[in-house]
């Protein structure tokens, strides 16, 4: 996801933010609203602490 990008939340196609491996699973995280990504604060393969905070979207 890059910053700008414009998302779809609460639809039968929301879109998808990130997928976030824990654990050995997968996590698809969705947008919870329309909208633009403004701020990524991660990239690929980052490791994250619980409570970071991934994506802005506003």
């Amino acid at each position: 996801m890059k910053s700008s990008s414009r998302v779809r939340g609460h639809s039968p196609v929301s879109s998808k933010l990130l997928i976030m491996e824990a654990m050995k699973m997968e996590h698809t995280i969705m947008a919870p609203n329309d909208g633009k990504v403004t701020t990524v604060n991660f990239q690929v393969g980052d490791m994250v602490e619980e409570g970071t905070e991934l994506l802005v979207v506003a």
